[in-house]
């Protein structure tokens, strides 16, 4: 279920609403995905001792076809980072 309807009507916030419901259920989501890894549910191990920052991979993700996807990579990898 979709809180953009609250927030539009219900709160009466128009477009700034359905913003902000799109944030909160873009981080709920995040939220999900990153406990079902730091919990070694998965087969996938998300350890913040592995990532290693690289400007050389950072500038061609910027400049693949798929940035949407690469942005929320990166800011996912920055938060993990300030952990």
């Amino acid at each position: 279920m979709s809180p953009d309807p609250v927030f539009i009507f219900g709160l009466g916030m128009g477009i700034t609403g359905a913003a902000v419901a799109t944030v909160i259920s873009q981080s709920v989501s995040t939220i999900i995905t990153l406990e079902y890894f730091v919990r070694k549910k998965s087969y996938t191990n998300l350890s913040i001792r592995l990532y290693r920052f690289s400007l050389h991979i950072y500038s061609e993700i910027s400049r693949s076809d798929c940035q949407p996807e690469a942005v929320s990579v990166e800011l996912l990898l920055l938060f993990l980072t300030m952990l």
